[in-house]
């Protein structure tokens, strides 16, 4: 089976980056494209080693970090994975993919702060109201957390948001609550 990618190297990587790039890599110009091409056969079949379960991919907990960060950035374009596709993608338990998460979350956070605002904001639309309270699907306790975070920092007076008890992946919290989450991560915010 062939695999043809076409890749704009502007769309990956700035134009200032290149010579830091070629540094890196100790090339000269005129080789770089060869040499992506031979790191994306790489990272490509890494990719289907760890798709597929292989265990030699068991070694740091940063190179699966790196991994789920790149995952997100291109694989969701802009969304983040639950934790279950997490732990379906990396054969790994759901608490540790929660944990690899929240690594992932807070080690590159500039770069996931969109992906992380809309995920939420995507959670929020997708509320039902019940027995006055808004309920909505959460299987995750780091975006839990995330949210009731910035809730104390931009609205301490505000109730946080809990688990409905005896649920497996809800989450619930007061319409002015609610409010004030789509107010902050909503798409008007530019983020």
């Amino acid at each position: 089976m062939d695999l043809t990618i076409d890749i704009r190297f502007e769309d990956i990587m700035p134009k200032c980056d290149i010579d830091d790039l070629l540094e890196s890599l100790g090339i000269e110009n005129d080789i770089l494209k060869d040499s992506l091409t031979k790191l994306a056969k790489a990272a490509i079949e890494e990719y289907i080693l760890m798709l597929t379960g292989n265990t030699l991919f068991s070694k740091a907990d940063e190179i699966k970090q790196l991994r789920l960060f790149l995952i997100i950035r291109r694989y969701f374009e802009e969304e983040l994975p639950t934790v279950q596709e997490i732990s379906s993608m990396f054969h790994i338990t759901d608490t540790a993919a929660n944990t690899l998460l929240k690594n992932v979350l807070s080690k590159y956070s500039k770069g996931l702060e969109k992906s992380l605002n809309q995920y939420i904001y995507k959670m929020l639309k997708s509320a039902k109201y019940l027995d006055k309270k808004k309920v909505m699907v959460c299987t995750s306790p780091e975006i839990l957390a995330r949210m009731n975070q910035k809730l104390s920092t931009e609205a301490p007076s505000l109730k946080k948001v809990n688990k409905v008890f005896g649920s497996a992946g809800e989450i619930e919290c007061s319409e002015d609550t609610y409010n004030k989450l789509k107010e902050l991560y909503g798409p008007q915010n530019g983020k």
